[in-house]
């Protein structure tokens, strides 16, 4: 049984979804939200021992149901980690040099303007 992480160690952010919502049961919507995990949080949801639904801890891997919000862990947690678990490279992770972030950022901004033009000033005569 792995040791149980707290929070800090879990969730990095939270945001919410541009595009998605979720309907509750009586009818209202509300914003679905993007959440980025730390790699120990990936890992342990992975073997087992976190819920894909709602990020309940467990002491024993794979649970027939997550003890919180009742989602059917053995019978489903894969298929969530396939749904739910991808890569948004708009989130900078932590530990990404910031050099190669900036410049990344630089590559995707970056518009080269048009030539510009440079008047130069007529020469004067020199009294003789």
């Amino acid at each position: 049984m792995p040791e149980r992480l707290p929070w800090s160690k879990v969730v990095i952010e939270v945001d919410p979804h541009p595009e998605r919502s979720l309907q509750l049961q009586d009818g209202r919507e509300i914003p679905d939200s993007r959440i980025a995990i730390t790699e120990a949080a990936r890992e342990k949801m992975r073997a087992g021992y976190m819920c894909a639904n709602c990020l309940e801890q467990f002491e024993e891997a794979f649970p027939e149901f997550c003890p919180l919000c009742r989602f059917p862990v053995r019978e489903q947690q894969g298929d969530e980690l396939a749904k739910k678990l991808y890569v948004d490279h708009d989130i900078v992770t932590p530990g990404v040099p910031l050099d190669r972030e900036y410049g990344e950022m630089e590559r995707q901004t970056y518009r080269p303007k048009g030539y510009v033009t440079m008047s130069i000033p007529k020469s004067r005569k020199r009294p003789k």
